[in-house]
C-alpha cells in the first residue's frame, strides 16, 4: 500500500463512478466517496486527505480515538459499524455522524448524550434489508414508526438511510437490497413529509450498482487501498499504534 497505488486506485474508482452516473443521468458531484480506514497505518492516514478525500468511515471507537490524531479538523468522520449503547457518549464526541443507528434504545442514548453536549447529532437509520444475515437494523415494517419517533428527539437529525447487503460474488445480487432501501426512503419521506437527503449504500464489491440505484454515499476501503486489503482486528491495530507512540 503506497500513496502512488492509492492515487491509481482512486483514478479508476472515479472513472467507474462517472460511468455509473452517466447511466442514470446523475452528476458526478452528487456522489460522496466515504473512505473506510479500518486497519490503515498512520503514515497513510496522514497523507490521504491531501488526495482530495475528506469523508472517512470508521467502525471502532478505539481506532477512531487514535486516528483522530491524524485527521484534520476539516475531515468528516462517520461511524459506520454497529454501535453499542454503552459507547453512545464517546460516539457523540468523536463522530460527525452516526450511519448505523439501529434501534430506538440507541437513539434515546445518543439524543441524551448530544443534549449533554448542546449539539444536534446527524444520524442515518440502518435498514435490515436481509432478514436472515443482517444482525442489526430496523426491519421495514418498523422503520417508519421509528423514524417518526426519532424526529421528535430534538438532539438527533435524520440525514438518511443505510444498509449492508450480504456479500456476493456478483454485484448484481446487491441490486434488490439497494432498491429496497431507496423505496423505503421514499415511503418515509411521504409519511413524515420531510426529505431524507442521503442513501449510504454500496461498498467495494457493488458501489457501481448502488449508484445506479440512488446511492449518494458509497463506503469504499479495499478498492481504495488495494487487494488484498490489509484488514486487522481492533486489538492488533491498537497494539501496533500504541507501540508506534
Amino acid at each position: 500500500m503506497t500513496i502512488d497505488s492509492i492515487k491509481k486506485n482512486l483514478k479508476e474508482i472515479r472513472r467507474q463512478i462517472k460511468l455509473s452516473c452517466s447511466k442514470t443521468n446523475r452528476g458526478f458531484d452528487e456522489i460522496k466517496l466515504e473512505v473506510v480506514t479500518k486497519g490503515v497505518p498512520p503514515e497513510i492516514i496522514k497523507e490521504i486527505p491531501k488526495l482530495g478525500l475528506n469523508l472517512f468511515g470508521e467502525n471502532r471507537i478505539r481506532q477512531t480515538q487514535i486516528n483522530r490524531n491524524y485527521f484534520s479538523s476539516e475531515n468528516e468522520i462517520h461511524m459506520i459499524g454497529h454501535l453499542d449503547t454503552n459507547d453512545a457518549s464517546k460516539a457523540v464526541e468523536l463522530y460527525d455522524a452516526i450511519e448505523s443507528l439501529d434501534s430506538l434504545r440507541l437513539a434515546e442514548k445518543l439524543n441524551y448524550q448530544a443534549r449533554q453536549r448542546h449539539k444536534v447529532m446527524p444520524v442515518f437509520l440502518q435498514l435490515k434489508t436481509d432478514l436472515q444475515l443482517t444482525k442489526h437494523g430496523f426491519v421495514k415494517e418498523e422503520i417508519i414508526d421509528a423514524a417518526a419517533r426519532i424526529t421528535l428527539m430534538p438532539h438527533l437529525k435524520i440525514f438518511g438511510l443505510m444498509t449492508l447487503p450480504p456479500l456476493a460474488d456478483d454485484p448484481e445480487n446487491s441490486r434488490p437490497y439497494f432498491q429496497k432501501l431507496r423505496t423505503t426512503a421514499e415511503e418515509i419521506e411521504r409519511a413524515l413529509r420531510a426529505p431524507l437527503p442521503y442513501l449510504s449504500m454500496g461498498t467495494s464489491q457493488d458501489f457501481t450498482i448502488a449508484i445506479e440505484e440512488g446511492a449518494n454515499i458509497i463506503r469504499l476501503g479495499r478498492s481504495v487501498f488495494g487487494f488484498p486489503f490489509p484488514y486487522e482486528t481492533t486489538s492488533t491495530f491498537v497494539k501496533k499504534q500504541t507501540q508506534r507512540n
